[in-house]
């Protein structure tokens, strides 16, 4: 992709979280940082101000129902380094 083309991929994808109401975040594995989309701010309910919650403070806003789901696929995908 040239840089024009992913500039406006972005562009597009910034505007459908928008419209949709979703997000996205990324979990930078090598130095535990985490960086959500406003959208993901909004759907949890923590001010944007504020970093994203790690670990047990992020895992205490995932429902309880949903929790071990949560925790089985996150190590699943950590587990493949």
């Amino acid at each position: 992709m040239t840089g024009r083309t992913v500039q406006d991929a972005s562009e597009r994808l910034g505007l459908l979280q928008q419209v949709a109401g979703i997000g996205t975040w990324d979990y930078e594995v090598a130095t535990r940082t985490m960086r959500w989309s406003p959208e993901v701010y909004a759907l949890y309910g923590v001010p944007a101000d504020q970093p994203p919650p790690f670990g047990d403070s992020w895992m205490a806003l995932i429902h309880p129902d949903d929790r071990e789901t949560v925790r089985a696929a996150h190590a699943k995908a950590l587990g493949g380094g």
